[in-house]
């Protein structure tokens, strides 16, 4: 049978209503207890129907004779058998507004009136809908009254590395930025809502789950030159942050370290020591990186020194091994070639203290020393990647700071601050350790 209520069509079995014996306008009314309500459409009363008595109906044919006396061989039971789970251990179904209602005895628009600070009732009625909800231990939606609210006071954050967080050495940047990210959020009265996986292996391809009404707004790790989804969230009207990086992108905001600066406080150490053939390498996908080069190339100006094509090291390919756990052999092939130069570099400038790790053993293979015969500086001050203790000159990025910072910004972009005083840059620290004078100093 079709049944026409609002537009829509609905086939319903064929039952009859109890109140007035009526087959037709017979609607579903939801479920109670996992068993499916009916409303009748003349008398406007909701029912549970009969079960369907089970057997065969008069003129099916009977099924053949059961031969009783046959010997029907039983499977030997377990061993043991298990106890059944007590009835007070069962996985408890949440209580609905419905129940609210009925244990209260009032309508279901007047449970959500209560909720909602709505409309006018008596002491009596408010004091008998707060014992049901009691006795029921009820909670409102709180996400559904939220989203209709239009503040979760939920923060989304995308980050690389959450699947690997326990495999990945130096894994402290994440660590850090993540607990200055929690600090910002619980300052403000937010929550953290973490989106899994490396940001190219999000699983949307437009950027439409996080505008599903989950989050007030975004925070973005590391983003690569190009992020289609953080530009359609953006331009959607989410509020947004980038932090470490400081590429401009209409409607968004960042939080970064000062590149260009640390990279010439490099730069500068390295030539006051003498050395005038130093090479580089690093990845170029993102603007930090980027920046560290500028800032590489920056340098030799400002001392005076060439840029030699052939000391640099910053492609596509290197670009692919911008974390050493995805090592390729780009990195090998350019150490070979410097080494290979008539007039090899006496210095080698890395992007991250991962990559100054690996050179470090990569020269030891080779017979070179650090730092009596090539001196080796990294990024970031991740101790993590020091297992020797040889002590990597490093910039120190203070990402802590970045994360708490950046989740202020966005609190105050989601309060309506202009993304304009919501951009900001750090300023970068250099500390000289062994691997480029045997000492260690702060500068």
């Amino acid at each position: 049978m079709l049944y026409f209520e609002h537009g829509i069509v609905d086939r319903v079995r064929m039952t009859t209503c109890p109140h007035c014996n009526r087959t037709d306008g017979q609607v579903k009314a939801g479920l109670r207890d996992g068993t499916q309500r009916y409303k009748c459409g003349h008398c406007n009363k909701r029912y549970v129907p009969e079960p369907r008595k089970r057997g065969l109906t008069a003129g099916v044919r009977q099924p053949p004779e059961v031969n009783r006396n046959a010997v029907v061989e039983v499977p030997p039971l377990p061993a043991q058998v298990p106890d059944p789970v007590p009835p007070d251990t069962a996985a408890k179904r949440r209580a609905t507004i419905v129940e609210v209602a009925e244990q209260a005895g009032v309508s279901v628009s007047t449970i959500s009136n209560f909720l909602n600070d709505k409309g006018r009732m008596s002491e009596a009625t408010r004091a008998r809908i707060r014992s049901a909800m009691a006795d029921l231990r009820f909670t409102p939606n709180s996400l559904v009254k939220a989203i209709r609210r239009g503040r979760t006071h939920i923060i989304g954050v995308v980050t690389y590395g959450l699947f690997d967080l326990h495999s990945i050495q130096g894994h402290g940047i994440l660590a850090n930025m993540l607990s200055g990210i929690n600090r910002g959020a619980d300052s403000r009265s937010y929550n953290v809502l973490l989106y899994t996986g490396w940001p190219h292996r999000i699983r949307s391809s437009t950027g439409l789950d996080f505008l599903d009404g989950h989050i007030d707004g975004l925070i973005w790790v590391g983003p690569e030159i190009r992020e289609p989804m953080l530009e359609y969230v953006a331009e959607a009207g989410l509020p947004a942050m980038m932090l470490l990086s400081r590429q401009i992108m209409p409607g968004v905001g960042y939080v970064d370290t000062d590149n260009i600066g640390g990279m010439l406080q490099i730069m500068a150490h390295l030539t006051s020591l003498g050395h005038k053939r130093i090479a580089y390498a690093g990845p170029t996908h993102a603007r930090d990186f980027l920046d560290r080069l500028e800032g590489y190339t920056e340098g030799l100006r400002i001392a005076g020194l060439p840029l030699d094509p052939a000391l640099v090291a910053a492609d596509e390919k290197i670009s692919i091994n911008w974390y050493p756990t995805s090592y390729t052999p780009e990195y090998d092939a350019a150490l070979d070639r410097w080494l290979a130069l008539p007039n090899p570099p006496t210095a080698i400038v890395l992007s991250t203290d991962g990559w100054a790790e690996w050179m470090t053993g990569a020269l030891a293979q080779r017979g070179v020393r650090v730092p009596e015969d090539m001196a080796v500086t990294g990024f970031d001050n991740n101790l993590s990647f020091d297992p020797q203790e040889l002590g990597y000159t490093t910039v120190v990025q203070n990402f802590h700071e970045i994360g708490r910072l950046g989740t202020l910004c966005l609190a105050n972009l989601i309060d309506g601050a202009p993304v304009e005083s919501c951009r900001t840059i750090l300023p970068a620290e250099i500390i000289v350790r062994a691997s480029s004078t045997g000492t260690t100093e702060h500068r």
